[in-house]
């Protein structure tokens, strides 16, 4: 029941965020940010429900945030790895062909 409110209550902030915002720095910087704040809460909520953490309690809420940055640089370092493997791989072959 916890999530569904903070799910409107972020939707709700974010239909003002770009409401307000949006004559004042430009569209695509707003949709940037509305869509990084969604990202962001979206995989806070569902990391936090797939643990099984209690979000309406300090300590269950405390955990939840401790958990999510956790997975959330556990994910950001899997995904620079898998791009930066990509990218000596493309190298890698590049200078095959050049040879």
């Amino acid at each position: 029941m916890i999530s569904w409110v903070i799910i409107v209550i972020v939707l709700i902030a974010l239909f003002i965020f770009l409401k307000t915002t949006g004559f004042r720095y430009g569209r695509l910087v707003t949709w940037i940010v509305g869509v990084s704040l969604v990202f962001f809460i979206v995989t806070f909520l569902y990391t936090s429900t797939k643990q099984g953490l209690n979000l309406a309690t300090f300590d269950g809420f405390v955990s939840s945030i401790s958990f999510y940055f956790s997975w959330l640089g556990n994910f950001f370092g899997t995904t620079a790895s898998i791009t930066g493997n990509t990218i000596k791989d493309f190298w890698t072959n590049v200078s095959d062909f050049s040879q």
